[in-house]
């Protein structure tokens, strides 16, 4: 796993490449955690991965979450390739293939109650 981060004037942009995984999910968590502590929008993309799993399918979800509640925006770039969108879709976590881009799609931007 590798992954680019540039800070911009609007928002930082993280790109992920190769496998997101869990020998990398720590490493995610990290970069995550680390843009949500300096920034107040993400941009993530994850064009250029080659799998992911679910611990990372996770971190990404929590991170949205946290963003969520710091009222913060997090959002995942749509175009993922067929295997990452597959691994999505059999995860359970369809509605992160929009993430932070459809308010009806994502459980936690629905979500009143805390």
């Amino acid at each position: 796993m590798d992954y680019k981060v540039q800070d911009g004037a609007e928002a930082t942009d993280i790109t992920f490449r190769g496998d997101l995984t869990i020998q990398s999910a720590g490493q995610v968590r990290r970069v995550l955690r680390e843009a949500l502590d300096s920034c107040q929008t993400i941009k993530i993309s994850l064009k250029d991965i080659e799998s992911i799993d679910l611990s990372c399918i996770q971190i990404f979800c929590a991170a949205h979450k946290t963003a969520f509640k710091a009222d913060k925006r997090l959002t995942l770039d749509a175009a993922l390739p067929e295997a990452a969108a597959l691994a999505i879709e059999q995860s359970g976590f369809d509605c992160l293939k929009d993430c932070g881009n459809n308010e009806n799609a994502c459980p936690v931007m629905r979500r009143t109650d805390g």
